[in-house]
């Protein structure tokens, strides 16, 4: 599956955009979805993350561990359950694009924060005006006060915003919550870090789930590490890819046959290597028993 990813969210809505209903000629009102007839064993998501200046969309893609494909399949009770989804995700799109209107700025700061620093930026101007040569009186008191009431308000804006932003996911939510039948497990995030925040270049490494051992473990070049908490690549936080890399491939495993599909380590018992090695070679006798740490 291929998903366009332009703001923060989870692989669910991810997928969304590759499978909600969209307009192909709005003139005339007709639109089109996609829908899933039968699911493969392994599932591959690929994150697309590029734009058109070649940088690269560093939002931050929440992983859950265990997600239920039964919201994209070919039924009629579930294609009810995605209409009223598609209204809700509209309805959610617009408080969305709403809070970034107050929350992305070209200063790297929120609406009420950058209120709070121009006020504070103005006052210390007029507190130090004979010292840097500037007439006082030309910063205007009312002008403060209206910044600083400005920015609470806007804050008071992002923060009733937030809240109907997390209701309306918490019931885009619970339309599926019974539908459950379709269990995916997460087996493995291919992870990219770009310095310059480009597509084009960059480092590359994965993270492997182990179900046997219930252990994740990350694989960056010649080096293999045990993850003893997994929440910084599967609920990262904003602004952190470019130290750690973001989620450009998904790979997620039918729960019911992940023991069957999958064996991260293959681990041959010490106790095994002459039989093994006798067999290689179509010996009937183990050969010479090998160096220690073989």
């Amino acid at each position: 599956m291929i998903a366009y990813l332009s703001r923060p969210c989870d692989v669910y809505s991810l997928l969304d955009g590759a499978y909600d209903e969209s307009v192909v000629e709005a003139a005339n009102g007709i639109s089109q979805y996609r829908e899933i007839s039968s699911l493969p064993p392994i599932m591959h998501i690929s994150v697309e993350r590029g734009q058109l200046d070649r940088m690269k969309c560093e939002e931050p893609l929440r992983l859950p561990e265990l997600i239920y494909m039964d919201r994209y399949m070919s039924t009629p009770e579930i294609l009810e359950k995605r209409r009223q989804a598609w209204t809700g995700r509209a309805q959610l799109r617009i408080l969305q694009d709403k809070r970034d209107t107050l929350t992305k700025t070209t200063t790297g700061l929120d609406i009420p924060q950058t209120m709070t620093s121009t006020q504070e930026y103005l006052r210390q101007i007029a507190e130090n005006a004979t010292v840097l040569g500037v007439d006082a009186e030309l910063i205007d008191t009312p002008l403060l006060e209206a910044l600083g009431s400005s920015a609470a308000s806007a804050q008071k804006q992002i923060e009733a915003l937030n809240t109907d932003i997390a209701q309306h996911e918490q019931k885009l939510d619970n339309l599926f919550a019974e539908n459950r039948a379709l269990p995916y497990r997460l087996h493995a995030v291919f992870m990219h870090r770009s310095g310059q925040g480009r597509v084009d270049g960059g480092h590359w490494f994965i993270y492997i789930y182990d179900k046997k051992t219930a252990q994740w473990r990350r694989y960056n070049d010649e080096t293999i590490t045990k993850i003893m908490d997994p929440k910084p690549f599967l609920d990262p936080i904003q602004g952190r890819a470019r130290e750690e890399g973001t989620s450009s491939f998904v790979v997620y495993v039918r729960e019911d046959m992940a023991d069957s599909l999958v064996e991260t380590v293959h681990r041959v018992p010490r106790e095994g290597l002459q039989e093994v090695a006798a067999a290689a070679l179509g010996e009937d006798r183990p050969p010479t028993p090998p160096p220690q740490g073989w």
